[in-house]
C-alpha cells in the first residue's frame, strides 16, 4: 500500500526538517572531542567490540531511527549512568544536530572518561552517508553488554 511507504519515510523526513530548522550556532564545529565520520564509525564497529555508541536523544526519537548497535542513554540521564561507560575502547556520542552531544561531551570530560568522539553530523550525518538505521526500542542492557564482549 502506498501509505505504508509514506509512514516509513515520515520519521526520517521529520528528522531532516528538524535539522534544517536548527540554528547554525547549534550545528557549529565547537565540539570538544574529535569527530568520527559515519563510515569510519561503521568500520570501527565491525572491528572493535568494546566501542560504545551512545544515542543521546529521548527514547521516542531513538525508536524512530538510530545507528545500528547504539544504546539509548538520554543526555539528562548520562551523569547517573557514567559507570556504564568505563572500561570501553572508546565512546561515540551523537544526537540529531549536536546540542545534546556538546552537553554530553562536557559531562564525560568532567568524569575523565577517555577516548570520547562525536559522530560527525550526528544521526543526519549517518543517514546522509547512506548507511542503514535500526528502528525500535533499544536492546536490554544485558544484551548490549553481551554483544560488546563477544569476539
Amino acid at each position: 500500500m502506498p501509505h505504508r511507504w509514506i509512514m516509513h519515510l515520515l520519521p526520517i523526513a521529520i528528522c531532516v526538517l528538524l535539522v534544517c530548522l536548527t540554528p547554525p550556532s547549534v550545528l557549529g564545529s565547537d565540539f570538544q572531542t574529535p569527530a568520527i565520520s559515519a563510515k569510519a564509525l561503521q568500520d570501527r564497529q565491525r572491528k572493535e567490540h568494546d566501542l560504545l555508541v551512545i544515542d543521546l536523544r529521548d527514547p521516542a526519537e531513538f525508536r524512530v531511527a538510530h545507528v545500528p548497535g547504539s544504546m539509548n542513554l538520554p543526555e539528562p540521564e548520562l551523569a547517573q549512568q557514567i559507570q556504564k561507560l568505563t572500561g570501553k575502547n572508546g565512546v561515540v556520542l551523537y544526537c540529531i544536530a549536536g546540542k545534546r552531544t556538546k552537553l554530553a561531551e562536557q559531562t564525560l570530560m568532567d568524569h575523565e572518561i577517555p577516548n570520547v568522539f562525536h559522530l560527525e553530523g550526528g544521526l543526519m550525518g549517518w543517514i546522509g552517508g547512506g548507511l542503514p538505521v535500526e528502528k525500535g526500542a533499544m536492546r536490554q542492557p544485558t544484551e548490549v553488554d553481551a554483544s560488546m564482549s563477544s569476539p
